[in-house]
């Protein structure tokens, strides 16, 4: 089985920060695709499987955050992610 590992960077526009909503959204984007995928907000890196897991983070408006995939389907996750990051934006 060959593994794939990708990365992106997106900036937090929200004036709420990361909260339970675009939080919820990135794992429903994630659960689909066989990938694991983690992020990394300074210097803490973890692997995204829970709501609670993001939240602790406390990450505010203006903050950038890199996730990283890795696994099958690892481009294909981050780029649904990527997208339905556009659509809360607007």
């Amino acid at each position: 089985m060959t593994f794939f590992t990708s990365q992106i960077n997106l900036v937090i526009s929200n004036p709420q920060g990361l909260h339970a909503r675009p939080s919820m959204k990135i794992i429903e984007c994630i659960q689909k695709f066989e990938a694991t995928v983690s992020i990394n907000y300074q210097e803490r890196e973890f692997v995204i499987d829970s709501l609670l897991d993001l939240l602790s983070l406390c990450i505010p408006h203006g903050a950038t955050i890199t996730l990283k995939a890795e696994g099958r389907d690892a481009d294909a996750a981050l780029a649904a992610v990527k997208e339905e990051w556009g659509r809360e934006k607007s």
